[in-house]
């Protein structure tokens, strides 16, 4: 039996830095189940988070530019995390959710800012 929310399970483990067991208990799925679709369908942890574009996330910035160039970023985050998991076939509004929980961050050389 295939479960309902199994590509939104993959799409929420490939775009977040969240373990099996945690995603397990968030959808409460037991633990082995999730390893056994890992395994057998290739889950990559934080695929859509590693394929963003390095650039993205390490152009020089200003003090006074800073709130716009990161909304302008955060956007190019999600669309590149969209890009990398368009493979799922999951609902538009539930991967808007979750490309906009997993666009939240930002690394900036050694500061890192939150959204």
């Amino acid at each position: 039996m295939r479960h309902p929310q199994k590509e939104q399970m993959r799409a929420h483990y490939e775009s977040h830095d969240i373990s099996l067991k945690e995603l397990g208990a968030l959808y409460q799925v037991p633990y082995r189940t999730l390893v056994r679709w890992k395994n057998n369908e290739k889950w990559e942890a934080k695929r859509a988070q590693a394929r963003v574009q390095v650039e993205v996330i390490k152009d020089k910035l200003t003090n006074h530019q800073l709130n716009t160039f990161l909304g302008a970023k955060k956007q190019e985050i999600k669309d590149s995390i969209k890009q990398n998991l368009k493979h799922l076939d999951i609902d538009p509004i539930v991967l808007e959710c979750i490309t906009e929980t997993s666009s939240g961050w930002y690394n900036l050389g050694n500061k890192v800012c939150f959204n």
